[in-house]
């Protein structure tokens, strides 16, 4: 699947603002993050079309193509979270991080964070994102909807 297709499907498929929540303040302690933020992941080589939208207070909601379902974030977790997007700088990201050509099977992701949509995908991932993408993907694999 062309990574801009997989990008058209994540558009189409998971509205950009479900789940997002208005200027809610955080509730879970220093590790709480300043806003809420939207991770969504489609294509690869193992197909998967799945969200997971985090709340301030470590409050979530994840879909995947097994389900839909509520999640809570462990401290330690959202802590790493907010570590991790303060690290990555997402306002200094561009919105479009696409490779420049297609690639087969590349999957493809993107951030709703702070009113800024950044689509990237596996090839052209600015480097300060990547630890966030992994931590997103493995906290999808551990939480997911079955």
């Amino acid at each position: 699947m062309m990574v801009r297709s997989v990008i058209l499907m994540l558009a189409l498929a998971l509205p950009a603002a479900a789940g997002c929540g208005g200027d809610e303040a955080g509730t879970g302690g220093g590790g709480a993050l300043p806003a809420p933020i939207v991770f969504q992941v489609g294509g690869g080589e193992a197909p998967r079309l799945d969200r997971l939208t985090v709340q301030p207070d470590g409050s979530a909601q994840l879909k995947t193509m097994q389900g839909e379902k509520p999640v809570r974030l462990t401290d330690d977790e959202l802590s790493k979270l907010a570590e991790q997007i303060e690290d990555a700088d997402l306002p200094g990201v561009p919105e479009d991080s696409l490779s420049p050509e297609p690639i087969p099977d590349a999957p493809g992701y993107r951030f709703i964070y702070q009113g800024r949509q950044i689509d990237t995908d596996a090839a052209a991932a600015p480097e300060g994102i990547e630890p966030l993408i992994s931590n997103f993907l493995e906290l999808i694999d551990r939480y997911g909807a079955k």
